[in-house]
């Protein structure tokens, strides 16, 4: 993520607020900006944060920010620091997941294209063929792809640390053919991928699935 500049995120903070607020709190709102735009703290701040970006061993501005949310929080991860998607509903039957009788049909028709969807997608990062993502027409880095599959997060006294396939001593993407299906209190090891590498097909992942289903 390119590193903003402090008018241009001011400029995107008084658009944001401005639909939320009375014309009497917006123009208060913009008098703050304008002294915070002035302050010399906020120029010397900047540029700290300019110089350590700059840095050798700093990856980006948010190294630390994005470390200290995810690995340093104590509380619910998914709810309170992750971002979140609605999903259209799928139609019993759909993608695989049983037929139109079938109570768990939509659940499993779900889960099985999004666990297509994962393997496509992990797929296109290993082999490097998955497209840049930009933002504001800037190339973004794509590091922290490598820590979406086969990561493990361990648990640190202050900070905890993340276990993954790119470490030093493991320079190549995960060879894991399963993925863990978590299935009212236990786990199940199910393979999404065939020994020859190619991925199993959507109606076998739904088999799976049920196969998961039934064994509770």
């Amino acid at each position: 993520m390119p590193l903003p500049s402090v008018s241009d995120s001011c400029a995107r903070f008084l658009e944001w607020c401005a639909p939320l607020l009375t014309p009497a709190e917006l123009d208060q709102t913009r008098r703050a900006v304008a002294d915070f735009l002035a302050d010399p703290v906020t120029a010397r701040v900047q540029g700290e944060l300019a110089a350590y970006e700059a840095r050798d061993d700093v990856h980006s501005w948010l190294d630390e920010f994005w470390r200290d949310r995810y690995l340093g929080r104590r509380d619910r991860i998914a709810l309170n620091a992750n971002f979140f998607f609605l999903f259209n509903d799928v139609p019993p039957g759909g993608e695989g997941g049983g037929t139109a009788g079938d109570a768990s049909g939509a659940q499993i028709g779900r889960a099985t294209a999004l666990i297509t969807a994962a393997v496509a997608h992990k797929r296109a990062l290993d082999s490097q063929t998955f497209p840049p993502s930009t933002r504001r027409g800037q190339p973004l880095s794509m590091q922290q792809h490598r820590y979406l599959f086969s990561t493990t997060r361990i648990p640190g006294e202050r900070r905890d640390s993340v276990r993954a396939p790119y470490a030093d001593a493991h320079r190549r993407p995960s060879d894991a053919r399963h993925i863990i299906v978590l299935a009212r209190g236990a786990l199940y090891a199910v393979d999404v991928i065939a020994p020859d590498g190619e991925p199993h097909a959507p109606h076998e992942i739904a088999t799976a699935l049920r196969e998961v289903v039934a064994a509770t």
